[in-house]
This record gives C-alpha cells, structure tokens and sequence, in this order.
C-alpha cells in the first residue's frame, strides 16, 4: 500500500509508536507498503513547535529530516493542483492541515493514515486500526 501519513501518525510514529496500535506499526515498518509525508505537515509541525505545542528536544528542521530517511519516507511537496483541491471538499472536516492532507492523498492517488474519525467520510481510503 501507499501510505499518506497525517501529522499525528507521524508525531506517533517518529516518538517510537506510542500512540500507535501495534497492527499499525507493522503496516508502517513494512517493506510491502510505501510511506509518505506531505509538505503540510512538516508546515503544521513547524506551526506546533513555534506555539509550544510539540515537545521535542530539538525544533523538527532538525529532527525530521533523519526521521524521514530512517523510515524510508517520501516526501510529497505541496502543489497548486492540492490546495485548490480543498475548494470542493465537503466541509466534514473544518481543520485546514487535515483537509490538505485529505486533497493531498486524494490527488496522489494514496491511504491516509489517521486516527480521525472526522476524516472517514471523505472520499479518500482510511488506514487506521
């Protein structure tokens, strides 16, 4: 599978899989499955860190980099073909870094990884166990 990771996953995932349900993990260590990180999370971390809301050691320009290739992540820029995406995505969510991330996966063709039921009803698959 081609797994778009939503920034919580990828907070949970890079802490060591603490919130992570241990079926999870093994889909997300998997050499059959495919994982990948959006610019609009490294944007939402960025945005966490800078309000006291991620409590890493180290700001994430510094930590995430090394996380990204440990995991063998790819790195999905943001494009104009997503965030024009967002204009006809049914308000089911209100939260703009979850609903760039479901444009995201939608346009990439990808599985969102996400806790959130709030995102089940778009049109776009949902890994979560």
């Amino acid at each position: 599978m081609r797994l778009l990771l939503d920034t919580c996953t990828a907070i949970w995932l890079f802490d060591e899989h603490e919130e992570l349900p241990p079926s999870l993990v093994d889909e997300l260590v998997s050499p059959d499955n495919e994982l990948f990180i959006s610019h609009v999370s490294y944007i939402e971390l960025a945005i966490k860190h800078s309000i006291g809301k991620l409590h890493w050691k180290q700001p994430p320009s510094e930590i995430v980099p090394g996380l990204v290739a440990r995991y063998q992540i790819v790195e999905l820029p943001l494009n104009a073909e997503v965030i024009f995406r967002v204009e006809n995505l049914p308000m089911h969510h209100r939260d703009p870094f979850d609903r760039l991330l479901v444009a995201h996966a939608m346009e990439s063709g990808l599985t969102l990884v996400s806790p959130d039921p709030l995102l089940r009803p778009y049109d776009t698959p949902i890994l979560w166990d």
